[in-house]
């Protein structure tokens, strides 16, 4: 045969017309782990930028309004060529946008293919059982380890049977086969913990579920609720928060004790839920959690028209603090619109007693209309419970209150998260620390009428492997040193302890001779 020739294998048709097949080429494509690299790396860019830049909040974003205002805003920060950038590829909010989505569910689609695609390996590595192998098998690579008895004293059954003992003691399976006059035997232990792969990839698509789950959900960190008021929490939930009382507690030294809301929940107009939300405590119903973030002052307001009807009378939160040098020059500042008219209203407290701009007792009035949002239309100061016309309408300063800040979140892939993450550990905890490991062996008379026992141990990333070898090893010298029913019926007397050691080979393969 010229030495040159090279065997090529031969492709069936089939597999030609499977190659052909835009379905089979596109489960290949999915199986590839290329593609699942490029999909996390895809994933781990978006969410960094996702993180460099500023997401738009929920409740603006489900505004049209407002979110174009907050592009505005962004325009100071980022310029107008970025934010319009920003704005068209989504990046404002990275984690709502389509294509992000679209990245989360090909990665799980990539998942759920590669692992039916190792399935049949898998299973077949669990149900394996094949007992006889080749005696080159015995000899070849690491892991070997190969005893000699005098067959008078050990026969070949008996010293497989006592390696299937100590291996059943250490909870392996095991069967045995006997052909042309030797004894073979295969067990194996910790099959099954091969469907950890099957946790851990599971775990990754309920990760990815729970992220897109995310995306139903919401987060509104500044959910303001004044005393003796009533807000909508919105998100199509039904809700709405009353707010009885609020209590903020002082230590001597002026540091905070506690500070609390007393709320009741309202579910389409109905109260289901009362209680108290602390900042550690926050308050829960039908997966909507209240968290207790901050606090701050309100001014009850009443806004009459020339004719002496009632336009607005509710309180106002000042959430927000004007620019000053100093953060004691601060001033709270609020605003509200007047129902029916095109006009916002923007309320200034006082910043204590040394303010000489806003007495204690007042409050500043600006009044905006959305045509001129540079300059007010009319400003004055108000007095307490003193009626007065700014513009062509009556404000009346009713009274201080405070308002409670809450955070309003929900979260519906946060369970998926704890149960992702529990499979996470135990799927890790099953491939690293329980390797499948398997024994074969055999047991024959050689060509001195000796009996010989062979075993070879195979297990994928287990350092432990060759302790374990010794170990059996060790157990079944122990168990055939000793004298057994077999070898007293079988040659009377107990034999001398120097007859009865074993010639034992090291765990390269070759066989000792005989001490």
């Amino acid at each position: 045969m010229d030495e040159t020739a090279v065997v090529t294998p031969t492709v069936r048709g089939k597999t030609s017309a499977r190659r052909d097949d835009p379905v089979d080429a596109l489960w290949h494509l999915f199986c590839s782990p290329k593609l699942a690299l490029l999909l996390i790396l895809a994933i781990a860019v978006a969410s960094f930028f996702g993180s460099l830049i500023m997401q738009v909040p929920d409740a603006v974003r489900s505004n049209p309004a407002d979110y174009y205002q907050w592009l505005s805003q962004m325009e100071e920060k980022y310029g107008t060529f970025w934010t319009k950038v920003f704005h068209f590829t989504k990046l404002f909010y990275v984690f709502n946008s389509f294509w992000f989505k679209g990245l989360i569910l090909l990665l799980i689609t990539n998942i759920i293919v590669c692992s039916i695609n190792r399935w049949k390996s898998i299973w077949h590595g669990i149900t394996f059982r094949r007992v006889i192998m080749a005696p080159s098998f015995y000899t070849s690579g690491g892991h070997t380890v190969s005893l000699t008895y005098r067959s008078s004293l050990v026969s070949p059954d008996l010293a497989l049977r006592s390696l299937a003992q100590v291996l059943a003691g250490s909870r392996y399976r095991v069967w045995r086969e006997a052909r042309e006059g030797t004894s073979y035997l295969y067990s194996d232990r910790h099959r099954l913990a091969r469907l950890g792969t099957y946790a851990t990839h599971l775990s990754i698509i309920l990760l990815l579920v729970g992220v897109l789950a995310e995306g139903l959900g919401f987060r509104n960190p500044a959910f303001i609720v004044s005393e003796g008021s009533t807000k909508d929490v919105g998100h199509d939930t039904g809700l709405s928060v009353y707010l009885e009382d609020f209590t903020d507690e002082w230590y001597l030294n002026d540091t905070p004790k506690d500070y609390r809301s007393e709320v009741v929940i309202y579910d389409n107009g109905v109260p289901v839920r009362q209680g108290t939300i602390r900042v550690n405590e926050p308050i829960e119903y039908q997966g909507v959690r209240f968290h207790q973030s901050f606090y701050g002052t309100s001014v009850v307001m009443e806004v009459r028209d020339r004719s002496g009807a009632l336009l607005f009378n509710d309180a106002v939160a000042l959430p927000w603090r004007t620019k000053a040098k100093t953060q004691e020059e601060e001033r709270p500042l609020g605003s509200f619109t007047v129902p029916g008219r095109d006009l916002t209203v923007y309320g200034v407290l006082t910043s204590g007693p040394l303010d000489t701009l806003i007495l204690p007792g007042q409050l500043l009035l600006e009044i905006y209309t959305s045509d001129a949002w540079d300059r007010p239309i009319a400003a004055d100061t108000i007095e307490l419970k003193r009626p007065k016309v700014v513009g062509d309408l009556e404000f009346t300063f009713v009274r201080e209150r405070q308002f409670t800040g809450l955070q309003v979140v929900r979260t519906p892939g946060t369970p998926l998260v704890w149960v992702a993450s529990f499979l996470l550990i135990t799927g890790n905890v099953l491939v690293l620390f329980f390797p499948l490991r398997q024994v074969w062996a055999r047991s024959y008379l050689d060509e001195r009428e000796q009996t010989v026992l062979e075993l070879r141990a195979l297990a994928a990333r287990d350092e432990d492997l060759e302790r374990e070898l010794q170990r059996v090893r060790e157990q079944v010298i122990r168990r055939l040193s000793a004298p057994t029913g077999d070898q007293a019926a079988g040659h009377g007397a107990a034999k001398t302890r120097e007859e009865r050691k074993p010639a034992v080979a090291a765990p390269s393969g070759r066989r000792s001779d005989r001490t």
